[in-house]
């Protein structure tokens, strides 16, 4: 299977640029900038974890699924702050000895700051604080009390808190993702540390991805799993809830699909391994809508009257990377000056088609190697070659 993904990935693979992923993991929103995304998250268990890390399956009488619904609204502060704010509603259902188990409603809001520390070209690092309030309360039993059969909780109630670091990688065409995060989970659950790693490439407008997530507990349970004193939760035939320093290791595989201004996303995967959870299947679908906001190529056009030298392309070269402009060594063009070409017309129309650096300067004539095209427009002699 992995020599198949890596034949593909070698025969079909083009470069990923950073505007396809728009604002996944350390990507930032354009200034201005709005995303709506709906995302829903199913999970079915086949058994229990236990504090051990000793696994029993469900029998025959029990079951469990877990089924969430996201909206989350993200807007572009600036060039590295991103605000989000996410509604997030829940239905989970149960069977055991007893019975039919079930539970729906609104589960949680919560509010997420990005800051953007380090970009390049093929980098960036960003800083990621959520925090999450729980829009339900459960019942807690003592431990010696008997749990209402009717009774079922929707999950861990409460505040949580995270704090963490986003970072992406491009490598030969290929897009890698990590992220790190500290969490003060709700039911007074103990902290934790979430990871994820991830690997994408793209063929045309398919993103395929494949990666794992995971959390490592702290080991900051009061109780430590005594059941004289822990609280107890209506959790049913389930240990996903009320746990005892959880962990879990979730591998994952999915697909992008990239239609400019939507992204389609599926994946699915499976819990590994883990401690005081439940074992089980995930698959997640959404969907992704975005607008331009203030892009780099909007503000070039915008401020295109701050540049110093204004001339005209005079020949173009077969290929197209190659251009000759009627400007040079009289007019204060230097080597490794930039400049940008845009197509303009009698109507004050002004598309910026391609940018490029001065490799060669005469008396009145320099040539500029392009170094990126916004726009498929062939270039042509007589469009405007601008530069400062």
């Amino acid at each position: 299977m992995l020599r198949i993904v890596f034949l593909i990935f070698v025969l079909f693979n083009k470069s990923i640029v950073a505007s396809i992923y728009k604002n996944e993991g350390a990507n930032l929103l354009n200034p201005k900038a709005y995303s709506f995304q709906y995302q829903s998250h199913y999970f079915f268990s086949t058994g229990v974890i236990n504090k051990d890390g000793v696994y029993t399956a469900f029998p025959d009488t029990d079951s469990f699924n877990e089924w969430n619904n996201d909206l989350s609204l993200s807007y572009g502060l600036s060039k590295t702050l991103e605000l989000t704010g996410k509604f997030a509603f829940r239905m989970v259902n149960g069977t055991n000895s007893t019975g039919s188990l079930s539970a729906s409603g609104p589960e949680s809001i919560e509010a997420q700051l990005k800051y953007l520390v380090h970009k390049t070209k093929n980098e960036g690092l960003a800083l990621d604080l959520r925090f999450r309030q729980t829009l339900f309360t459960n019942h807690v039993y003592a431990a010696n009390e008997t749990i209402p059969q009717n009774d079922f909780a929707l999950g861990d109630d409460g505040s949580e808190y995270r704090v963490g670091a986003l970072l992406y990688y491009f490598l030969k065409g290929s897009r890698f993702d990590f992220s790190l995060h500290y969490i003060s989970p709700p039911n007074n659950l103990s902290t934790e540390l979430e990871y994820m790693g991830k690997f994408s490439f793209q063929i045309s407008k398919l993103i395929p991805f494949i990666g794992v997530k995971g959390i490592y507990s702290l080991g900051t349970d009061d109780s430590n799993g005594n059941q004289d004193i822990r609280p107890k939760m209506a959790t049913g035939p389930s240990g996903m809830y009320n746990s005892v320093n959880r962990q879990m290791i979730k591998p994952f595989v999915g697909l992008d699909i990239d239609y400019k201004k939507i992204t389609l996303t599926g994946l699915a995967g499976t819990t590994l391994s883990g401690v005081s959870t439940d074992k089980g299947h995930f698959m997640a679908f959404s969907v992704q809508f975005f607008t331009d906001g203030v892009t780099p190529e909007f503000e070039k056009i915008e401020s295109f009257k701050e540049y110093t030298i204004e001339g005209s392309v005079l020949k173009v070269s077969a290929r197209g990377n190659h251009l000759k402009i009627d400007q040079g060594l009289s007019t204060d063009v230097e080597k490794g000056m930039k400049f940008d070409i845009y197509q303009t017309d009698y109507f004050g129309g002004n598309d910026l088609v391609a940018s490029g650096e001065v490799i060669e300067v005469g008396a009145d004539w320099s040539v500029i190697k392009i170094e990126k095209k916004y726009k498929e427009i062939e270039i042509k002699a007589g469009f405007q070659a601008r530069g400062n």
